[in-house]
């Protein structure tokens, strides 16, 4: 096997622009192009990236590809044993990235030598906010890696250009986008009080896109890949009229009594949520009752069972394996009423039965597979099993709708993905699948000049 040309080229690219942004599609081989660089770059790497990918996709990649890199993954309980160790790359999750500050702070303190000098942030979407720990971490560990500094991504600004600032940030300490996100927002954006958000000015969309491209290395997979036909498709649904009431009780009224149970939203972010629960099925509520540690216990109130009928109809229509997508725990619960034996892979599953739930699928044994999205949308190769996604309940989130999808829809896939999305009419459902749909038009005009000019 030989890297692909497009791939050699990307390698180039972060050798002549060591602070670079790899903004390619899901498929073209980011984790390659990123092992042939670190070769040639020939120094310690520290590469963070989503906990399923660790364990999998780099470590099989570097071995695939005949690598002769001593990797160590950090990950677990014996992260601190690990990270002792002499390699080429050490390999960690987002979460850990507070442990590894702390661990060389005490370095520092010691006045010993930091065990790598590069850092690859494979999915540079996970520190696009500026205001969470893991990137205020990586923010005081810059020097760590003076030189070299990698961010992958295929979906770089998932919900706004505002997505932007932190990643290049951390990229060229404030040389591409300002050292501020306050002074970054208040030359390009407009805060519209009345709808509580920014919106970008006019012409300021160009002058970002012309500010990041010169350290931005761009691949679109059409250009590249054959990939095979994506069909998305709308199922509508209606809710039968007591429910719709109930409804629409709860959207004016922010409060919903059933079963003698009150069911209360506070704001709008609240009534948002609970909006999204009844659609798919029931709503949580507090009991009375406290854990050991004095929280309340949760309760749910089951309502209908809408989309559950409507899943099922699609599996029987479906000849070959079927991915369904859920937002809530109870959903899974409902779900096997139908399906008793699907498979999950959600926040609580280990490693070790996501592995095996994922070669079964693979193997086109599991008819019925259903995951939270944040846990399998990114590095995981699910084509080979299925061609068909259900999203029983819609994400807000664009990042995890295009790399969910990209599970499937991606190279050795062999027939048409079909993406149906389960959406009641009237409702909140239709809202945010067109809020997906708007984030993606905006990311798809930067992606297109980053290519224009690639």
């Amino acid at each position: 096997m030989q890297p692909h040309d497009y791939q050699i080229r990307g390698k180039e690219f972060w050798l002549a622009n060591p602070r670079a942004y790899y903004a390619v599609d899901m498929g073209l081989g980011k984790t390659l192009t990123t092992l042939l660089a670190l070769k040639e770059i020939n120094k310690p790497a520290l590469i963070i990236a989503p906990v399923r990918t660790i364990h999998t996709t780099w470590p099989e990649e570097i071995l695939k590809w005949g690598f002769d890199f001593e990797f160590e993954i950090i990950h677990g309980p014996d992260k601190g044993r690990v990270l002792k160790r002499k390699a080429d790359i050490y390999i960690t999750n987002f979460e850990t990235i507070p442990f590894i500050y702390k661990h060389l702070a005490t370095l520092v303190k010691a006045k010993k030598p930091m065990p790598f000098e590069v850092c690859v942030i494979d999915e540079g979407s996970k520190i696009k906010s500026s205001d969470t720990q893991r990137f205020k971490y990586l923010k005081a560990l810059r020097n760590v890696f003076p030189k070299y500094r990698l961010i992958l991504s295929g979906t770089p600004a998932p919900n706004s250009l505002m997505d932007l600032w932190s990643q290049y940030y951390w990229l060229t300490d404030g040389a591409t986008l300002g050292q501020r996100i306050t002074h970054f927002r208040n030359k390009f954006f407009t805060y519209v009080k009345e709808a509580f958000t920014w919106n970008l000015n006019s012409g300021a969309d160009t002058q970002i896109y012309k500010a990041v491209a010169p350290i931005t290395f761009r691949l679109d997979a059409k250009d590249h890949l054959k990939l095979p036909k994506l069909v998305k498709n709308e199922i509508k649904l209606k809710l039968p009229p007591k429910h719709l009431k109930q409804y629409k009780e709860l959207e004016n009224e922010f409060f919903l009594e059933l079963n003698g149970v009150e069911h209360e939203a506070f704001n709008k972010a609240s009534l948002s949520m609970k909006l999204r629960q009844f659609l798919q099925g029931a709503l949580y509520y507090e009991r009375e009752e406290t854990d050991k540690h004095g929280r309340p216990l949760r309760g749910t109130t089951y309502i209908h069972d809408t989309k559950l009928r409507a899943l099922q109809d699609v599996v029987e229509e479906t000849s070959g394996p079927v991915l369904a997508t859920i937002q809530f725990r109870f959903e899974l619960e409902t779900i096997r009423k139908a399906f008793p034996d699907a498979p999950i892979i959600a926040g609580g599953t280990s490693t070790k039965v996501a592995a095996d739930t994922i070669r079964k699928w693979n193997r086109g044994e599991v008819p019925l597979l259903v995951c939270h999205p944040a846990s399998l949308s990114h590095g995981v190769n699910l084509q080979t099993g299925g061609s068909t996604i259900v999203w029983y309940g819609m994400t807000w989130s664009l990042e995890q709708y295009l790399q969910f999808n990209a599970r499937l829809h991606r190279q050795g896939q062999k027939n048409t993905v079909v993406v149906h999305h389960l959406l009641i009419e009237g409702t909140v459902d239709e809202r945010v699948f067109k809020a997906v749909a708007k984030k993606n038009l905006n990311q798809r005009k930067l992606l297109d000049y980053l290519r224009s000019v690639s």
